[in-house]
């Protein structure tokens, strides 16, 4: 008979393991409590208001990520799964990567009292530049061509190209670092690390996890404005670059070694495909269906679900299951799908006669699982806490002290920002904006971060990002017109706050302003007078939508930080501590944020419940899989002296 898996949640780390597991031959299970799968790289889509009601046209817009990075990773989970990925995929290279704005003092905006944006004289604005560099450029084109990013480089200063060639081969060692050591691997202590004090230090260097990425870019460029170029990256996990270990300057060695790629019909394109060889395998997807409860015996094992009867009627649990994994958002699912942990640990040391005598109250594991790793720490408060907590309670078994307030140290995690998300569709094309463009408030880089994340609210002058998938896609928005996404950062929600009613109007007020802003940069930069008129429909996503639609903590779009406590072992980890059977997948456990990454905590889900079965039918070689095809690609990029041009494999979309 099967084993029996149920997942809770479809996006990216859910489909995928469901296809991992599925494909070993499980019962498998997916609970999606949207109308369609994929979570955050969901679709939107919009109706042309102009077009023929009997045959309407539509916008369609990418909900979250709009661009696919670290390519090989997948790869290599379609090739494990018996598949390749341009058999169900196809997928188009950008070129440029970006197009990368500098908005300087000179531009600066001040809110007006109704609203709307007003430029300051230009008296005023000269009077507040702070370090007037006219022969600076405004912008740089960033691609993974090499005679192109000479050109561009060298109009900054004399050696701008050859730092960046020396910043390339920092960035691609920890490329390799973190392949090698972090990525496909699970972390319950640090010695699976590092098995001596010399090692981990060796390694920690190498890492360079005291330095940040903005000191990291310090090394290589002179100017702020290329500085600024290559560490607004970090946002990508949601992080700041004053904050964000330097081993994250990764990032962009993915973005010039291996280019930025779109899926043709959009991101969800890519879960889509992963959904059907999921389903090829015998998976089971269930859409439009709550999950109110993971049920918990007294054993101390997970049996199931329960699920909203108002949206499910005729079925309101789903029971028998050897394992259930969480794709939920894990703060939500432990403060909100898991029992209580002191009730559900009265219930299960009452069920024993003398629990002083039975410390270890778990049943035994199934389907040949690894052993229990210890409590979970939690960063390193909850590390200390642990290790002091035998000494305290002798009565509490071991493994349930970590857990009794796990589920509030998880609420006072770092986490990643949120974002004011516009979805726009416009009633012509414009040219000026190639598929990605990124527009940063170049004088007050560092105290838009600040504000961000450290006063948790929208910053007075904000950088943000827009993707144009009409640019590369024609199919995303009617004939002679775009479809423009986009993103604002902004801090997340507080506990203490309530943006769900927005009595005082805050959350409205801030909208309003971000929206002002971006159309009055986008109409001074581009040269576009009133760009608001050109707006046909328009769709919003912000902090409380994203915690609603989702179940995001506090709003957090990419869930728990990256920070140097937040990782590793002290990551919130794929199995839980107490529940036997019960695992999690996501951005938010190990190994962290961000879609490939996430693909390979599921590989790493699936490798621990199918207790070490050979359920990976690809293997990379020597000189394939990720590792190998990174090193191909930096050794091209580096030897640019033979080579003008790098990596015009694949097909290939120029976009501005």
């Amino acid at each position: 008979m099967k084993q029996k898996a149920i997942i809770v949640g479809g996006g990216a780390g859910g489909i995928t393991l469901a296809a991992y597991l599925a494909r070993s031959g499980m019962d498998v299970t997916v609970i999606e409590k949207n109308e369609t799968i994929g979570g955050r790289c969901s679709t939107i889509y919009e109706m042309d208001p102009t077009s023929d009601p009997s045959s309407p046209s539509h916008f369609r817009h990418d909900l979250g990520p709009s661009l696919l990075l670290m390519k090989p990773i997948f790869d290599r989970v379609f090739e494990e799964l018996g598949e390749k990925m341009e058999d169900h995929v196809r997928l188009v290279r950008c070129d440029p990567n970006y197009i990368v704005h500098f908005i300087r003092s000179a531009t600066e905006m001040v809110t007006a009292g109704n609203g709307k944006m007003a430029t300051r004289s230009s008296k005023t604005r000269a009077a507040t530049l702070s370090n007037p560099s006219p022969q600076t450029p405004d912008r740089i084109m960033l691609s993974s061509d090499v005679a192109v990013m000479r050109s561009e480089l060298n109009k900054f200063h004399q050696n701008a190209f050859d730092g960046y060639l020396r910043f390339l081969s920092e960035a691609r060692r920890h490329y390799d670092l973190s392949i090698d050591n972090v990525l496909m691997k699970n972390f319950d202590s640090w010695w699976q690390l590092a098995t001596s004090p010399v090692q981990w230090m060796s390694l920690a260097r190498d890492f360079d996890i005291a330095g940040t990425v903005w000191g990291s870019t310090g090394k290589y460029f002179e100017t702020d404005e290329l500085r600024q170029a290559f560490s607004f990256q970090t946002m990508y996990m949601g992080m700041s670059p004053y904050d964000a270990p330097a081993t994250y300057n990764l990032l962009q060695f993915t973005e010039f070694a291996e280019g930025i790629w779109y899926p043709m019909g959009g991101f969800n394109e890519v879960l889509v495909a992963l959904q059907r060889i999921a389903m090829k395998y015998g998976a089971r997807f269930v859409c439009s269906t709550t999950v109110t409860e993971i049920c918990v015996n007294e054993f101390s094992r997970t049996t199931g679900v329960r699920v909203c009867p108002t949206q499910t009627p005729m079925e309101t649990r789903f029971t028998g299951a050897d394992v259930v994994i969480c794709n939920a958002d894990l703060v939500h699912a432990y403060n909100h799908l898991l029992p209580n942990p002191t009730a559900m640990m009265n219930r299960s040391m009452m069920r024993q006669k003398s629990p002083m005598l039975k410390p270890n109250i778990m049943a035994q594991p199934s389907m040949g699982m690894i052993p229990k790793p210890a409590p979970n720490s939690g960063g390193i408060v909850g590390a200390v806490s642990g290790a002091i907590m035998p000494y305290v309670d002798r009565a509490v078994p071991a493994n349930w002290r970590a857990w009794l307030t796990y589920p509030e140290r998880l609420r006072q995690m770092e986490h990643t920002c949120s974002t004011f998300s516009f979805y726009w569709g416009l009633s012509r094309k414009i040219p000026e904006l190639g598929a990605h463009s990124v527009f940063l408030c170049s004088d007050a880089y560092r105290a838009s971060f600040d504000q961000i994340f450290k006063d948790g609210t929208l910053p007075d002058m904000p950088s943000f990002y827009i993707h144009t998938a009409s640019r590369v896609d024609p199919t995303a928005a009617p004939a002679g017109k775009d479809c423009l996404t986009v993103l604002v950062p902004t801090g997340h929600m507080n506990d203490a706050e309530d943006y769900c009613d927005d009595p005082d109007g805050r959350l409205a007020k801030l909208q309003a302003r971000a929206r002002a802003m971006v159309i009055s940069v986008l109409e001074e930069r581009l040269g576009i007078p009133d760009f608001e008129a050109l707006i046909q429909t328009e769709r919003v996503m912000n902090p409380v939508k994203w915690q609603q639609s989702f179940n995001l903590s506090r709003g957090s779009i990419l869930g728990l930080g990256h920070n140097v406590t937040q990782v590793l072992w002290m990551r919130p980890r794929t199995r839980h501590d107490v529940i036997d059977n019960m695992f999690f997948v996501g951005s938010s456990t190990h190994p962290g944020v961000g879609v490939p990454i996430v693909l390979c905590s599921a590989r790493v889900v699936a490798e621990q419940i199918l207790g070490g079965q050979k359920c990976f039918e690809m293997m990379p070689t020597k000189n394939t899989g990720i590792v190998g095809g990174m090193m191909g690609t930096a050794s091209s990029l580096l030897n640019y002296a033979t080579s003008a041009v790098f990596g015009n494999a694949g097909s290939t979309a120029r976009t501005a």
